[in-house]
């Protein structure tokens, strides 16, 4: 037998002779945290009836979730309860009373499976049960988790200028400025399909979406661009964004314009309105229809998450018509009439105490994920007080169509104007905890007889809100 025969017949029979290795133990590394939640290191062959419980439920950024085993699905229940306490002070016989009122109640719903199909569903219980004025949708990621391209249907805030698109929860005054709830998108929320994304710098961001209901058709479309992210500038520049926003509308059946009012809920132009002839008519409603059109154009700049700036600027086109009835006779429908406006507002921000990472990042609405924001866990990190000025301005022409007569006798026809001044402070505990101070003090202006009736141009407006965001 040769030599290497041996010795390969030799180490043979020690492989066999020798007793087996213990086997490894299971990999019981120690935890790890990781944007904001506990992350438990695990073999794939592990049972799940190994994990620990707080595997599956928990708080992240505390924010209430529950999870399968390998994150195939993850849901955020949550919900918002906001009561608000408003007095106005004018001598205007016609504005409302002070008093408190529940003004947002919901119960949410959020999640995302398999890091590719997120979902929102919502109530609102404010009076009665509804789904008005909640998102209610579903939405896919390509590639998953990049937020590159994200496909969203349902009912959500429509992507018609930045402020439309901040969430309820991140408001920085007690409701959204007069360019957005009262011009630009009057009902907030749209029912369609949307597509939008961002870059994982936040480089660009954009959307563009066909919408449709109440006899309404609209195209939508909205966009941004960080300049400064493509080279190296410093900090105080890095992430200011300039942008844009377009919609085309054409309403087939009417319906019924929006109220407009301040943030206090003073209405200055009641779509529900009078003639000036003292007819016998005694109802007069004015109702969208046909072609609309608005632009808008904005710009945003957060320095290091303590300070900021926001301007936006909008114009809008929206033919009218007016319909009245007469001792109990089927409606009359009379000659369109014109409503064309703009309004701009600019704001200055500062948080005294924490940044703007509490609230997360304006305009984006992104799918919910653990550890989205990066925050850590410490009650401190998530505790911020900010105080807030901005200067509005809204202005608006009611005029004739293609029915003078009809302008004419409207008691709201012609101009009206609105400045705003509007100071907040906020106070942010545990980021599910907000208490809310807002002052506004309105000027108006114009033309129409609604406000040369008026016996104080000014209405100042105080309110408190206490909000719990879960």
């Amino acid at each position: 037998m040769s030599q290497s025969q041996s010795q390969s017949q030799s180490q043979s029979q020690s492989d066999v002779e020798s007793p087996p290795e213990p086997a490894s133990p299971p990999d019981a590394s120690p935890s790890s945290e990781s944007d904001g939640m506990t992350v438990v290191s695990r073999r794939a062959a592990e049972p799940t009836t190994d994990l620990p419980w707080d595997h599956f439920v928990g708080l992240s950024e505390n924010r209430f979730f529950a999870r399968t085993a390998g994150d195939e699905l993850v849901v955020f229940p949550g919900g918002l309860l906001q009561g608000d306490g408003r007095s106005l002070q004018t001598s205007n016989l016609d504005a409302p009373n002070s008093g408190a009122h529940v003004d947002r109640a919901r119960l949410e719903l959020a999640g995302i499976v398999r890091d590719m199909v997120s979902f929102n569903a919502a109530v609102n219980l404010a009076n009665r049960p509804s789904l008005r004025g909640v998102d209610n949708y579903v939405a896919v990621e390509l590639p998953p988790g990049a937020d590159r391209v994200i496909v969203q249907a349902g009912r959500f805030d429509a992507p018609f200028t930045m402020e439309n698109r901040i969430s309820d929860r991140g408001l920085d005054f007690l409701d959204r400025s007069s360019l957005a709830r009262i011009l630009a998108v009057p009902e907030n929320k749209a029912d369609g399909l949307m597509v939008h994304g961002t870059s994982p710098t936040r480089s660009y961001y954009y959307s563009a979406g066909a919408f449709a209901g109440d006899g309404r058709v609209d195209g939508m479309g909205r966009a941004w661009i960080a300049p400064f992210k493509y080279k190296p500038v410093p900090d105080l520049i890095r992430d200011i964004t300039i942008g844009g926003s377009l919609r085309f509308g054409h309403a087939g059946t009417a319906s019924a314009l929006p109220v407009q009012a301040t943030q206090g809920g003073f209405v200055f132009l009641d779509p529900h309105t009078r003639w000036l002839d003292g007819s016998n008519v005694t109802d007069v409603d004015l109702r969208t229809r046909g072609n609309t059109s608005a632009a808008a154009l904005e710009v945003n700049a957060p320095i290091t998450h303590k300070y900021g700036a926001r301007f936006e600027w909008a114009l809008k086109q929206q033919p009218l018509e007016t319909v009245s009835a007469s001792n109990g006779q089927l409606p009359v429908v009379h000659g369109g009439m014109e409503l064309d406006g703009w309004a701009t507002y600019g704001e200055a921000w500062c948080w005294v105490l924490g940044d703007d990472r509490i609230v997360g990042e304006p305009g984006l609405q992104l799918p919910v994920r653990l550890g989205t924001l990066g925050l850590p866990r410490s009650l401190r990190s998530l505790t911020g007080v900010m105080v807030a000025a901005r200067l509005e301005y809204f202005a608006e022409d009611l005029s004739a169509g293609d029915d003078p007569m009809a302008a004419a006798n409207i008691i709201s026809a012609g101009t009206t104007k609105m400045t705003t001044l509007n100071l907040a402070a906020n106070v942010w505990f545990a980021r599910r905890v907000r208490a809310t101070l807002n002052y506004d003090w309105n000027h108006f202006s114009g033309s129409s007889v609604a406000f040369s009736g008026l016996s104080d141009s000014n209405v100042q407006e105080f309110s408190l809100a206490l909000a719990l965001v879960l």
